[in-house]
């Protein structure tokens, strides 16, 4: 999975936030998406307490990936996509 496509989860946060101050109101059953890894390769991790999406601390997105995490993840040539084409496992 490239780093774009991890950015699109860690905007879940703000999904959830907005769901729950502007449309429903409520957290009761509401679901929506948790990816459970490579939270290290993020300036500011999503967080959960008591089964919740924690509101963000810092202004933004909190979509920013660390340059580092960027050129390991990118497609084509990046290493991590190198080491999975290569069938090497936990190359990240």
């Amino acid at each position: 999975m490239t780093a774009d496509a991890h950015r699109i989860t860690a905007v879940d946060t703000h999904l959830s936030m907005s769901d729950h101050l502007a449309l429903s109101g409520t957290t009761d059953d509401r679901v929506i998406e948790y990816v459970d890894h490579l939270h290290e390769h993020f300036a500011a991790p999503v967080e959960i307490r008591d089964g919740h999406y924690a509101a963000p601390l810092t202004p933004g997105f909190s979509a920013t990936v660390h340059a580092g995490s960027v050129g390991s993840l990118r497609c084509p040539d990046g290493a991590f996509r190198a080491a999975d084409l290569a069938g090497v496992e936990d190359a990240v």
